[in-house]
């Protein structure tokens, strides 16, 4: 099995690790602080680039270690408006016995790795080599529970707020996101006019590459009566960003004696986030829990308004950005006790004084806590006997997720985390509130007892995919969730037949079929025109193959229709910053379908202008429009199969963007063009779109399937253990991932 191996000593425990010959390394060790160690020592030698990039990410150092360019100058002003590391170094004496010493072992062989693998391209770079600290791995963590998870809604409700202080009518508002408003909310309305907004957006910048970034995803899991096995199966495969390499998760399989783990791991974090041991497996989708609200606070004299006309402090502090020409960027950051303020350049003094007015306020509840929490989590999941062990880990982690389990003794479980605040009266969160009102502050977060749970369904099969789940104690924790059409598909094809094999999953993690196109296709079917294009598109069934030319067309048909239909009520120029420079229609396009698909009554004021005399018929003629502009103007000539269309390089982080456009080394740092599989709507999720100025992807970037009573583990990663382009493995696993193919591993079963 064996190609490189490696021995270690940590506090007298012996550690050996193996690269079997597809490159994925195995630990053995007795331990599991001599695991953390071994893990990290892997991260610090493997993944050197990768991780000195992320720490300088977050300790606002990109411009000083790495390059003084205004892109890095505005990712360290980012980074450190986020506050993530600052508040990380603070939550650092929250961490106590074996997790504390859990995550020293981590660090502590993260750093040995890194100082015995120091990488030439930083030696060239002169990037100097900094201790990863216990805070760096808090950081990390939190940075994983808000980039493009949390970060999704917060873009999402300063749209509203944007939306609505910039005049758009709260009744297109109320329609897109299913609210409905009170005379004190059309009272917050006009206060909202009067805030002074800061942009505040992710900016567009290429090192945001360098950070994880989950958003869709799928997880299922079916009960022993549904497979021929006659065992429960699970089958998982995170949506990340994909055209990056090295890949974000670092696989890895673990021998603690008695113990053994298979899964996924994330450079510069302890443990194993989803895979499985011989007794349960467990994976988890982005829950999208409402976990960000914005507060309209009143600084007068840089005093917060609270309520009964009080006032208290205004808690403000400095940072400092350093470049490597020795410039110093002082940054005036501050926060009231919602959570941190976004503040307009122009609003600041001279001095670095705030001025008098109304701000936005973000809360985010794992702003102050949750990583250190989490690293216990991380220690302890190897060792879950059942799925009543696992659903009891999870479910008091910070992140929003939805958890999946199976056992050996044949029950599967679905668990909801996260940190939901408890809103008074049940209120959305989608609009900003008055900070001044006591009575809309968090009261407090909702007891994790209390959030959505189920145990061994009569169905005997669970899925997540982003979708809506139900209430926790009478509030949507979910008030934005994604479309259920990739939740809908896994159901429909589990449905069709009564017993299943593994084999068979392995085509369900690889389905194109679209339910989306399918039934915008069931209503234009009759309006299409007896022409080529209109018999390509009638002809077609919903299925995102690359060599043909429908998927493209149905794809501008899809964008004409958005476009036509929800720019005027917010601007052409809001419409296009909205699809630009957000992932908002990206996220969200469920909000847009069910407009067209579905429309009530409250959604009639979009088809005002159109002819018809019911809400059906004005809709219908719509559509025809927007059906004439796009046969018009993509006629048979300009049509591109949907493989052309949709494709994606890997990119190297640190060198692709430079170095990949060199002829000779554009196949080391910039491989490509591969046709991305399937679109956003699919199993398969194929999603290429721009968000802050970037080209992003999300796609399967793990794939894992097994059976409980089956030691052979299946999986597919697009990218090797090595970052170095020069190193085996670096790229072969992704030939496998691209062919959609697994390799397979086997786990000694007790």
């Amino acid at each position: 099995m064996s190609t490189q191996e490696i021995s270690l000593n940590f506090e007298s425990t012996a550690i050996l690790i193996k690269y079997d010959d597809k490159g994925l390394p195995h630990i053995q060790t007795a331990d599991d602080k001599a695991y953390a160690y071994a893990q990290g020592y892997l991260h610090g030698k493997d993944r050197c680039q990768q991780l000195t990039l992320l720490q300088a990410i977050m300790r606002s150092k990109v411009s000083l270690w790495f390059e003084e360019s205004e892109e890095a100058i505005e990712m360290d002003k980012f980074m450190a408006h986020l506050s993530m590391y600052y508040q990380a170094r603070k939550e650092e004496s929250q961490l106590y016995g074996d997790d504390r010493k859990y995550l020293k072992s981590y660090t502590e062989g993260l750093n040995q790795g890194r100082r015995t693998h120091w990488p030439r391209s930083l030696k060239l770079l002169k990037v100097p080599m900094q201790t990863w600290t216990l805070a760096d791995s808090l950081a990390l963590l939190k940075l994983m529970g808000y980039i493009g998870l949390a970060s999704s809604q917060k873009e999402a409700e300063k749209f509203i707020a944007q939306s609505l202080n910039a005049q758009v009518s709260p009744e297109y508002i109320a329609s897109l996101f299913k609210l409905s408003f009170s005379n004190e909310d059309h009272d917050v309305f006009e206060i909202l006019k009067k805030v002074k907004f800061d942009k505040t957006l992710i900016p567009e910048n290429k090192f945001f590459k360098a950070i994880p970034s989950l958003k869709n995803s799928n997880n299922w899991v079916l009960g022993k009566s549904l497979m021929k096995s006659d065992s429960p199966l699970m089958a998982f495969d995170p949506h990340l960003e994909i055209n990056r390499f090295p890949a974000i998760w670092y696989e890895t399989y673990l021998n603690l004696g008695e113990r053994s783990v298979m899964g996924i791991t994330m450079p510069g974090v302890p443990g194993i986030v989803m895979g499985r041991n011989q007794d349960v497996a467990f994976s988890f989708t982005y829950g999208f829990m409402d976990t960000i609200d914005y507060f309209i606070e009143e600084i007068n004299r840089e005093e917060v308004k609270e309520d009964n006309d009080e006032y208290s402090g205004l808690i403000k502090r400095k940072e400092i950005i350093k470049t490597k020409s020795r410039k110093e960027i002082e940054l005036n950051l501050f926060e009231t006790q919602r959570g941190i303020l976004e503040v307009p350049s122009q609003s600041l003094t001279k001095m670095g004084n705030l001025e008098d007015g109304l701000y936005l306020s973000r809360a985010w509840s794992g702003h102050q806590q949750g990583s250190a929490q989490a690293i216990g989590l991380l220690r302890q999941i190897p060792y879950a006997k059942n799925v009543e062990d696992a659903c009891h880990l999870v479910k008091d982690l910070f992140i929003s997720c939805n958890w999946l389990f199976c056992d050996k003794l044949g029950n599967i479980a679905q668990q909801q985390s996260g940190y939901l605040p408890e809103r008074k009266n049940g209120k959305s969160g989608l609009i900003p509130r008055l900070a001044s009102q006591k009575e809309s502050h968090w009261q407090r977060f909702h007891c994790p007892e209390k959030l959505h749970h189920i145990m061994n369904p009569e169905c005997d099969y669970l899925i997540t995919a982003n979708h809506q789940i139900p209430e926790v104690d009478g509030q949507h924790s979910v008030n934005l969730p994604m479309a259920s059409y990739r939740k809908d598909r896994i159901e429909q094809y589990i449905s069709a037949q009564k017993k299943w094999e593994m084999e068979q999953m392995k085509s369900l993690q690889a389905d194109i079929c679209s339910l989306q196109a399918q039934q915008y296709l069931d209503l234009i079917r009759e309006f299409l025109p007896d022409t080529p294009n209109g018999r390509l598109l009638k002809d077609w069934d919903g299925h995102f193959h690359a060599q043909q030319k429908a998927p493209f067309l149905y794809s501008k048909f899809i964008e004409n229709a958005y476009q036509i239909l929800f720019s005027p009520a917010f601007g052409e120029q809001a419409w296009d910053h909205l699809t630009n420079e957000t992932a908002i229609v990206a996220d969200y396009y469920g909000n847009f379908d069910r407009i067209i698909l579905q429309p009530g009554p409250e959604d009639a004021l979009w088809f005002q202008k159109y002819s018809g005399e019911g809400l059906i018929e004005k809709r219908n003629d719509f559509l025809k429009k927007a059906l004439k502009k796009t046969l018009a103007r993509y006629t048979k000539v300009k049509l591109k199969s949907w493989g052309q269309a949709n494709q994606f390089h890997f990119t190297h982080i640190l060198f692709g963007e430079k170095l990949g456009r060199t002829p000779v080394l554009k196949y080391l740092f910039n491989p490509g063009p591969y046709p991305l599989r399937g679109d956003k709507t699919t199993v398969c999720q194929g999603n290429l779109f721009k968000s802050n100025g970037r080209v992003s992807t999300f796609a399967p970037s793990y794939r894992m399937i097994t059976t409980m009573n089956d030691p052979l583990i299946f999986s597919a990663i697009p990218g090797g253990a090595h970052e170095s382009v020069f190193r085996p493995h670096w790229f072969s696993e992704t030939k496998r991932y691209l062919n959609l193919q697994y390799k397979s591993t086997q786990m000694e079963l007790l």
